[in-house]
């Protein structure tokens, strides 16, 4: 499918696995983010009026 030695397909394929990583990493800190909030107690409807 991928030719190594062909460059756009290297670049091709660290376009996607950056795009990939990004995804699961903005996943992973937003997760974080909740549960650290969720366990602090942080009151939601408070903080959007």
């Amino acid at each position: 499918m991928f030719d190594i030695q062909d460059p756009e397909d290297r670049q091709i394929r660290v376009i996607l696995l950056s795009a990939a990583t990004a995804v699961v990493a903005g996943f992973l800190s937003s997760a974080v983010i909740l549960a650290v909030m969720i366990s602090m107690n942080f009151n939601f409807l408070n903080w959007m009026e």
